[in-house]
């Protein structure tokens, strides 16, 4: 194969795409409704302008209109619904360019209609021509030129039948080309308007269109663009019109009349001796003279338009190949998405008659809210996430975001279900996957759908808050399929259950995993094999079983995984300790460091027998590891201790080892202000704030300081936040001097405290 065989692309001119014989232009069903904005249309009208005055100067002048990607759809693929016999003999689907292209035949209807109105006139005033006939003939002759070619454009026009005016180019779903008047339709915004106006060609009277009753979907946007190119051709033609600078008018004709170059570049000929004569003397009556202009001017913008204003088509061999050469291309507009494109599958395994009133309706809509909500930017990188996500949770697949390969996916996983049940419940899945990332994948207050009327306990929304902040995309996969089982039916309190304790296993496998591994420790590879199945172990990904493992099934093999990395287990808390004393970093992983500072602290005291350290204390005497506590501005900051900047008064060793200086044992929880005021203080200075804030009352803290000599205004508002006094500071008062020992002594004992806490969740 070569590459000529996947796309061809070649310069058209206006007349060489929109004039060709047998052509049928098609919107595939994918495509969004007409959009462009005022603005949008005025620089179109303005591009042609320019090129048509800049002819005046350059013979060499054109106006190029960009790229349209197309494709040949030569087996009625992208075609939904139609009459066989009655297809235009040559259809090219548009993946690219419908906004410029419906444009531009709207500026072709309006100026199909602007000279028709034109010449009505121009023909009643014959009369004033009896003295110069070659002059009107000429005239009237490009006119019909003219019409002819605009007619072409935006009409294909049939020897018989009923209905022998097909608009040129209409909309998959909504239209359907036919000469017979009962099947024909042309239901979409811009193949109403071209039948409508198909039935009043020759009118005298302008064309003048409304919403209809039920209008559908972007047909007032288009009927307002097409208002406005109808309202400016009258402006860029009124010889007493000023128009604003920055918009073009149509040349003044006595530049015309003197530019020979610019008449052949138009006509292929020099405007004829009598016609120079005539346009050059007072013969003709001055009104007739003035509409004479008039039509000249428009007629000419015509043949420039036909001939000079051209676009590049590129024609891929099918649409996935068009929709590679889109995405390589496009750099200002914004790609369908893989959801956009895939919507049409779905409506066509339904039949569109029955899609309305479907299953596979309510589930695309569902899934299309989640998808529309931002702007467009937004709203494509949200498209592709899930799709990422929701491939790895449906089939194992590690899928990328590049638009080809989602489009791909969605479409073979899709069409492989021949029964509606199993196409449902992959679109059940999708839309599952779209609403856990609504409502639970969300830092600022994840919680279950409201339609659900639960609410997630606090250790879950702890979790879910944590791996969202994290940004460990890669478990929604997994949770996605617990949700999914449980939001099947909101009432399922054991499905409920199920969610949370998968939701606990999978956040302690992940911060056990990645405590005790530099970096991330390749944990992607280690849910992707707990999705696709490893081993004798049936992967959790939808297309491995139809339900979900059990909880303790999903524990037991993520737990394996985890021990799997230790090569002797005995006393595997000392050990996973000892590891992840190295690797808990605030330099390198600052959010799970604050995690474990929380789950070290939890439900425990100052141990008074070692000054620094904390020790278990009753179950629920000081809980830590809670969603308000991971939320709340108490933990907003982590605080070096020994401080980042290199300072004389703390130990010096601090400064000659990295890891030393932003281990776990160096960090303590703090809000923002009470971090700024310690930042750069000596030790006895931070113990006696440390001190107020582990303080029990508010009069005791407001002593500490006044002891101390430290202003109470800089720690008075933390202070007040404060409900509870917070024991790990109560136990770093205890501490003489800040040295590396207690140093690593305190990062081992937090961590022993956060696997009593977290292991649990893997392993009961």
């Amino acid at each position: 194969m070569e590459a000529k065989d996947i796309f061809e692309a070649n310069s058209r001119s206006i007349r060489e795409l929109l004039c060709e014989r047998g052509l049928g232009l098609y919107i595939p069903p994918y495509q969004r409704n007409y959009s462009w904005k005022k603005d949008d249309v005025m620089k179109l009208m303005n591009d042609i302008l320019h090129g048509l005055n800049k002819l005046l100067t350059s013979k060499d002048s054109f106006t190029f209109l960009g790229t349209i990607i197309t494709i040949h759809d030569t087996n009625n693929v992208t075609v939904h619904p139609y009459v066989k016999q009655h297809l235009p003999g040559k259809i090219l689907a548009i993946i690219d360019g419908q906004q410029r292209l419906t444009t531009l035949l709207m500026l072709c209807i309006a100026l199909h209609n602007r000279i028709t109105i034109l010449h009505h006139v121009f023909k009643k005033n014959e009369r004033n021509f009896v003295n110069s006939p070659g002059l009107f003939t000429w005239l009237n002759d490009l006119s019909l030129d003219a019409l002819r070619d605009l007619k072409e454009a935006f009409i294909e026009e049939k020897s018989s039948g009923q209905k022998i005016y097909y608009p040129r180019m209409i909309r998959a779903f909504k239209d359907q080309w036919s000469i017979d008047q009962d099947k024909a339709q042309y239901n979409s915004p811009f193949a109403h308007l071209t039948n409508m106006y198909s039935e009043q060609f020759n009118s005298e009277k302008e064309f003048k269109i409304s919403l209809r009753s039920s209008p559908e979907e972007g047909e007032k946007e288009l009927l307002d663009r097409y208002n406005q190119i109808v309202k400016h051709l009258k402006e860029i033609n009124n010889l007493n019109q000023d128009l604003d600078d920055e918009y073009e008018c149509i040349p003044n004709l006595d530049k015309v009349i003197a530019r020979p170059e610019y008449q052949e570049a138009l006509l292929n000929y020099e405007f004829p001796d009598y016609v120079l004569q005539g346009l050059r003397n007072d013969s003709i009556a001055e009104k007739a003279r003035h509409n004479y202009i008039n039509l000249l001017n428009v007629v000419l913008l015509c043949k420039y338009i036909f001939n000079r204003v051209a676009l590049t088509v590129v024609r891929g061999r099918d649409e996935d190949y068009a929709f590679t050469i889109f995405e390589s291309l496009n750099t200002t507009g914004s790609p369908l998405t893989a959801f956009e494109t895939f919507k049409p599958r779905v409506v066509s395994a339904e039949k569109l008659e029955k899609y309305g009133q479907s299953d596979a309706k309510k589930l695309v809509d569902d899934i299309s809210e989640y998808f529309s909500q931002g702007n467009n930017d937004h709203q494509q990188k949200t498209t592709r996430d899930t799709i990422v996500s929701f491939a790895l949770a449906e089939t194992g697949k590690k899928l990328t975001t590049r638009l080809p390969d989602q489009r791909a996916y969605l479409r073979l996983e899709y069409d492989q279900y021949k029964e509606k049940t199993d196409r449902n419940l992959f679109l059940t899945h999708l839309k599952d996957t779209a609403k856990f990332l609504q409502y639970c994948w969300n830092d600022d207050d994840p919680k279950l759908p409201p339609e659900t009327a639960k609410i997630l306990s606090d250790e879950a929304r702890l979790c879910l808050s944590f791996l969202c902040t994290l940004n460990h995309t890669v478990t929604i996969a997994p949770l996605v399929r617990y949700y999914s089982t449980a939001n099947s039916n909101c009432n399922d309190e054991q499905g409920w259950k199920n969610f949370e304790i998968a939701l606990k296993a999978i956040t302690a496998f992940s911060v056990l995993w990645r405590a005790s591994h530099s970096s991330t420790g390749n944990i992607d590879q280690e849910y992707r094999l707990l999705m696709q199945g490893d081993g004798d172990f049936l992967g959790v990904a939808r297309s491995q079983q139809q339900e979900a493992p059990s909880p303790d099934t999903l524990k037991s093999y993520l737990h394996a995984r985890l021990l799997n990395k230790f090569s002797d287990q005995t006393d595997l808390k000392e050990k996973w300790a000892d590891r992840a004393k190295q690797y808990v970093l605030y330099t390198t992983q600052k959010h799970l460091a604050k995690f474990l500072l929380l789950a070290g602290h939890h439900d425990t005291d100052a141990d008074s027998s070692a000054p620094g350290l904390v020790k278990k204390a009753r179950r629920g005497s000081s809980p830590q590891l809670t969603y308000e506590r991971w939320e709340d501005d108490i933990s907003a900051t982590i605080e070096h201790i020994a401080p980042q900047e290199q300072n004389p008064e703390w130990p010096q060793v601090f400064y000659s080892d990295d890891m030393l200086l932003n281990c776990l044992g160096n960090l303590v929880l703090l809000p923002q202000n009470v971090n700024s005021a310690t930042g750069k203080k000596n030790w006895e200075t931070k113990k006696a704030i440390y001190a107020a804030f582990a303080a029990k009352d508010i009069d005791e803290a407001k002593r500490i300081l006044n002891n101390a000599g430290i202003n109470v205004s800089v720690t008075l508002e933390a202070l007040n936040a404060a409900a509870n006094h917070i024991p790990q500071l109560e136990s770093l008062v205890l501490v003489p001097d800040w040295t590396q020992d207690i140093v690593n002594i305190r990062a081992k004992r937090l961590l022993e405290n956060s696997w009593d806490v977290i292991y649990p969740w893997l392993n009961s």
